[in-house]
């Protein structure tokens, strides 16, 4: 298999699974009156979800060790377009959360798998490039998704995004089994006592378990504002529907310029410094938008505007907090450590939504309240763990 097949195909994949997420994200309101239920409701949608892709990406990578690349990405994919065909066909709301579930099952074998096979198929620089494609998909899909899911709701219902996952997704699979060749070497045997050893070395770092809560507890806030941003834009402040993606653009762009700043500029800023300008940046979007909502209000083009920032603070934090949690464990624990991060960080970002959903109000009021105690938080704990870390560092030079 050719370069550029193989990472074209693992591009796609990727790809797939994170539009599903946010292209489903402008339907949230239309669901909620198709079920007439009620947006705490509507909103484990998002959440049941969330949890599949944690729970499954704790399986896949020991799967695809035993099995193969080829046979763990088929198996992923299949789920995946059996549960959004059953989507549609839900009959409540409680089966849509259940079908949903499964979904999120089958999207958590593309990070995982996809990566695991970009590692197997490259190596040196030419792997951290490709890596670094991807993890640009992963930036820029949240950007045109919702706007993609606007665009089908325009025309049609929320059961045709659904179908169009589907269909897309059948069309993944098949390149796959036709096209993909699989990248592992060496299979491994498949010993869930093995397994299980592996993550509780990892659980047992404190360190890691310690800076893992600082990526966590920012997923919590960010999973709240993609959940709730529909009901606020679409609902409450009136937003058409051909308008909300190119709102929401607006601040995903900011994510996407962070990463690109933080690529160039890391080196000299540093990562901790990065981490801490990153934080500020929506502690002080939240304490704005709280201040106009009491005062002048604001439209939606000024709260996206804010949001930019917000965003782009996001971009400085995820990328180095997920380096400083990595930097604690073995290079032999890396590919579990990474799973168990993803399983932590979507587990407590449903967590956040379901926490969140009886106090949404309509207003902005309630999520930023959430996304500043989860900021500040999260700056408690970091000032605990670099103070840490610094008498550690010093006393390690008075001893040599």
């Amino acid at each position: 298999m050719n370069y550029l097949l193989h990472t074209t195909l693992i591009t796609l994949v990727v790809l797939v699974a994170d539009i599903a997420v946010e292209i489903y994200v402008p339907a949230l309101p239309s669901i909620a009156a198709f079920f007439s239920a009620s947006a705490e409701i509507i909103k484990l949608t998002m959440g049941s979800n969330i949890l599949g892709i944690a729970v499954s990406s704790l399986f896949y990578g020991a799967l695809s060790d035993a099995w193969g690349r080829k046979p763990a990405l088929i198996l992923g994919l299949s789920i995946f377009v059996v549960a959004s065909l059953l989507c549609i066909f839900s009959t409540s709301v409680f089966v849509l959360i259940f079908w949903r579930f499964f979904q999120g099952v089958g999207q958590g074998v593309a990070m995982v798998v996809g990566f695991a096979s970009v590692k197997d198929f490259y190596s040196g620089e030419r792997c951290a490039q490709i890596i670094s494609r991807l993890s640009t998909v992963v930036a820029v899909s949240p950007a045109f998704a919702p706007l993609l899911g606007s665009m089908i709701l325009v025309h049609f219902t929320w059961h045709y995004i659904f179908l169009f996952l589907a269909l897309i997704a059948s069309i993944c699979l098949l390149m796959l089994i036709f096209f993909f060749q699989d990248t592992l070497k060496h299979k491994n045997p498949l010993s869930l006592r093995a397994i299980f050893a592996s993550y509780m070395r990892v659980i047992r770092n404190k360190n890691y378990i310690l800076y893992s809560f600082v990526v966590v507890i920012t997923f919590m806030w960010l999973w709240n504002v993609i959940t709730s941003a529909p009901f606020l834009l679409l609902e409450d402040m009136n937003v058409p529907m051909t308008e909300y993606g190119y709102l929401v653009a607006i601040n995903v762009s900011g994510f996407v310029i962070g990463t690109i700043l933080n690529h160039r500029y890391l080196h000299y800023v540093g990562l901790r410094n990065f981490i801490r300008f990153g934080l500020t940046l929506p502690l002080l979007s939240e304490i704005l938008l709280i201040i106009l909502h009491y005062t002048t209000g604001f439209s939606a083009l000024l709260l996206e505007c804010i949001w930019f920032f917000s965003a782009m603070g996001l971009a400085f934090v995820i990328g180095n907090a997920t380096t400083l949690v990595l930097d604690q464990v073995d290079e032999r624990d890396n590919g579990k450590a990474t799973a168990l991060l993803v399983f932590f960080e979507m587990v407590f970002g449903a967590l956040g939504v379901y926490i969140n959903a009886p106090f949404y109000d309509g207003t902005i009021v309630p999520l930023a309240i959430f996304t500043i105690g989860c900021v500040l938080a999260t700056m408690l704990m970091l000032l605990i763990l670099f103070r840490v870390d610094r008498k550690e560092n010093t006393t390690n030079q008075v001893v040599r």
